[in-house]
């Protein structure tokens, strides 16, 4: 079981990681520290790249925040 689990969690570590950052960007009332620090757990652990989880965070986290400002400029006040 405990193969199984590390072997998921480095398989989809990465995109769970922009999805959720992505869904807390525009508007899922999660905070982003918390799928941040998971990333730096898992990076630090040794089941993700640290640059590839520095990189895809820093990108879904600029996606999120701009999805939400282009809806809001779209749509107005």
């Amino acid at each position: 079981m405990v193969e199984f689990v590390t072997r998921f969690l480095a398989e989809f570590a990465y995109v769970g990681l922009v999805g959720i950052l992505l869904a807390a960007g525009v508007g899922l009332p999660i905070p982003e520290d918390i799928p941040l620090m998971v990333g730096g757990l898992l990076a630090a652990r040794g089941y993700v790249n640290v640059y590839v989880v520095f990189a895809l965070a820093y990108t879904a986290i600029l996606i999120g925040d701009f999805m939400i400002f282009s809806f809001g400029r779209r749509v107005g006040p």
